[in-house]
């Protein structure tokens, strides 16, 4: 099965289609039994999940990808410096530092798509 790292790195601010279209493929990917998904929050992305509380189709997307077991992860140092972390975990997202885990992807021919 082939790694796909999906990393998130805007805002909703920056662009909120960027955001939904991240989550939208992320979901699609996960569908496809060739992949393995996982999804980071990194950078300005980290405040993601507190931006679309209140937007219904955004939130329902995060959820789904949640439900779906895709594997969610959000930066600790980003988190960290933007007030995040309680927040992040609050909803079930794992908050830890992302840099080792996506170079030791990269190290397994993991394919990583920005957004």
């Amino acid at each position: 099965m082939k790694k796909l790292v999906i990393v998130l790195m805007s805002d909703i601010n920056i662009s909120p289609l960027r955001v939904e279209m991240s989550m939208r493929f992320a979901l699609r990917a996960s569908e496809d039994n060739r992949f393995e998904v996982k999804y980071f929050f990194w950078a300005d992305g980290v405040k993601v999940p507190r931006q679309i509380q209140d937007m219904s189709h955004l939130n329902e997307l995060f959820n789904k990808l949640l439900e779906k077991g895709i594997t969610v992860m959000a930066c600790v140092n980003n988190s960290n410096k933007l007030g995040e972390v309680e927040f992040i975990e609050q909803q079930g997202v794992s908050v830890l530092a992302i840099g080792p885990e996506l170079l030791d992807l990269i190290e397994q021919d993991a394919k990583v798509i920005t957004f």
